[in-house]
């Protein structure tokens, strides 16, 4: 049994795989018509990005790109100087994301639940990214 286990995570590893790997939801807010949604992408190159997307009231998207990510069993890193482009726009007024182009260091503790479909971080770094993100499917 040992044997089969072991070589699993060799196979696991060889391919890079990790189950923190996907796309993944965070919950939404609504704020005066306009509804808010993060994603974000653990990519399997160690690459995340981010996005945050507007609707209603208020369309468009912000992405952030530049962002990479490592994970043990407990802990989440990501680091990186992330680029934002893109905009959430409210009829003539346009909130834009060029400026915040600086570098972010972090750390969350996670559990993966539910068949690896549900990501809580915990005791995140930055306190706002304590939630509870779904896998997109």
């Amino acid at each position: 049994m040992r044997v089969i286990i072991i070589a699993s995570l060799l196979g696991l590893a060889a391919c890079g795989g990790s189950p923190l790997d996907g796309t993944w939801d965070g919950p939404s807010a609504t704020t005066l018509g306009t509804t808010y949604h993060a994603e974000v992408a653990l990519n399997g190159d160690g690459t995340l990005t981010y996005s945050l997307i507007g609707s209603g009231a208020c369309n468009g998207t912000q992405l952030y790109t530049g962002y990479t990510w490592a994970s043990d069993n407990v802990t989440l890193t990501f680091s990186g100087t992330p680029t934002c482009t893109g905009s959430i726009n409210c009829g003539a007024i346009s909130f834009n994301c060029q400026q915040a182009q600086q570098s972010t260091l972090g750390a969350c503790d996670y559990v993966l639940t539910n068949s690896n479909d549900t990501l809580t971080t915990t005791n995140c770094s930055n306190s706002s990214l304590d939630t509870t993100w779904t896998r997109a499917k």
